[in-house]
């Protein structure tokens, strides 16, 4: 388009462009965390007790639930009275074994015999090991009863209620992390073509 300008008896022209305007629009969303984080135990149990909830903000270490333990403890406890047999066995096994190698030097006693005391040392050497580990699966276990926060953040969902049975990795809490954000709209399908640019 050119518009003329008549000023004071002189004409000036310019031209003008006609460009799209970008359009506006209203939608609606949710804003929220980047990164969320499904919380559960590593063990089954009941969960005893609920220490935060929905909209909570919580630290990173921050005790959220614990599960009744005591059938933890009682395990944790049997794997220890395991390891102290096996390692009582294996004191003995060792005693026999070192007093068998001297005779067996000293050609007191037989090849089988002392074989049966060296083979008696190494089973009883396994069996404490096992043991050992054993307990130590047990002790894990009992500090898995509680459920801490693993990031600084927000609680936005719960799954579960004092007095209620979950399994190991059923989620009980959504921990969103602090940090990024991100918005979700809905756009129909007709505009989304606008919002390319």
């Amino acid at each position: 388009f050119h518009i003329f300008c008549i000023m004071s008896m002189s004409i000036k022209s310019q031209v003008v462009k006609i460009e799209a305007v970008a359009s506006s629009g209203n939608f609606s969303g949710d804003v929220r965390a980047r990164y969320e984080s499904k919380l559960s135990f590593r063990v089954a149990g009941k969960v005893s007790q609920r220490v935060v909830d929905v909209a909570a903000r919580v630290r990173k270490g921050q005790l959220l639930a614990r599960l009744d333990a005591t059938d933890l403890q009682l395990n944790a406890a049997a794997a220890q009275a395991g390891l102290a047999s096996a390692e009582s066995d294996l004191s003995q096994a060792k005693f026999d074994y070192e007093r068998f190698k001297q005779m067996h030097d000293k050609k007191l006693v037989s090849d089988i015999d002392f074989s049966n005391r060296e083979t008696r040392y190494k089973l009883a050497l396994s069996r404490f090991e096992q043991a050992k580990a054993q307990a130590t699966v047990g002790e894990n276990q009992a500090v898995y009863a509680t459920l801490l926060a693993d990031s600084d953040g927000v609680i936005t969902e719960n799954f579960a209620e004092v007095g209620q049975v979950i399994n190991a990795g059923q989620p009980v809490m959504t921990l969103a992390r602090e940090g990024e954000r991100e918005v979700k709209i809905s756009v129909p399908e007709s505009r989304v073509d606008e919002l390319k640019t």
